[in-house]
């Protein structure tokens, strides 16, 4: 993961994510995420949070989130997937763990990590190959930067300090523009990234030889680690990767 000396934002900006106990669809249908959507907007009441971006996929959840105190944002998301717990039990009538852990974060260091991180939040869903286009995904935080939303969960004024300054259309341009941009740094949560997890989910959405070359170009692996993951053999990757 890139390592940047100077942190920029003092602490104070947050990628959070959350996810479905042993990855389990827990935003399976638009009513699930419109709930969520709701309940991070009403929760914010009262605590020192904004809300910077956001993507409610079917198993997890990215939430940007900008903050004076850490702890508020421990507050802050203990309210709202403890709610959402509630809801979710209620209503398909179960017991127990509806998150898999509380949340994980990474603290965003500077502008470019922080013009990396919405991007890549806003691009989850073409990602997972649910729709073409960002515009066409209701549960992302993506219309509410660029067109007309009758939601308005995120704090525009301040994501517009953070990235131009002051609002200029042609920068704002240029940052939707930002969004088609090929070979972003995708940052990780943590430099222990589980790569069986990794690959199980990658193998949703893609082929063992797009999934080989994420690993080698994409996360630095070497051939003989990428062949460990996979369960096959360094030849056999230098002929997946040759076609």
């Amino acid at each position: 993961m890139p390592r940047i000396a100077r942190n920029q934002y003092n602490g104070k900006i947050f990628h959070i994510t959350v996810k479905g106990i042993n990855s389990e669809y827990i935003f399976d249908n638009n009513e699930d995420k419109t709930e969520y959507l709701k309940l991070l907007h009403e929760k914010k009441i009262n605590i020192n949070i904004k809300i910077l971006a956001y993507c409610i996929m079917n198993n997890h959840a990215h939430i940007l989130l900008k903050c004076e105190e850490i702890s508020e944002i421990s507050e802050f998301m203990k309210k709202v997937n403890t709610a959402y717990a509630i809801f979710y039990n209620k209503k398909y009538d179960r017991e127990g763990y509806v998150f898999k852990n509380r949340f994980y974060s990474q603290s965003i260091i500077d502008r470019k990590h922080l013009l990396s991180c919405i991007t890549y939040i806003h691009r989850n869903p073409v990602k997972a190959n649910i729709v073409k286009n960002m515009n066409a995904y209701s549960f992302s935080s993506y219309n509410e930067y660029f067109y007309k939303n009758k939601n308005v969960i995120i704090s525009k004024d301040d994501i517009i300090r953070l990235i131009c300054a002051q609002y200029d259309e042609a920068d704002w341009k240029k940052f939707r523009e930002y969004h088609l941009k090929r070979n972003l740094i995708e940052y990780e949560f943590d430099e222990k990234i589980n790569y069986q997890e990794l690959i199980s989910d990658y193998k949703k959405y893609y082929t063992d030889r797009e999934i080989i070359e994420k690993l080698l170009k994409q996360f630095n692996c070497s051939k003989q680690k990428v062949a460990e993951f996979m369960k096959t053999t360094v030849y056999d990757i230098n002929k997946i990767v040759k076609k």
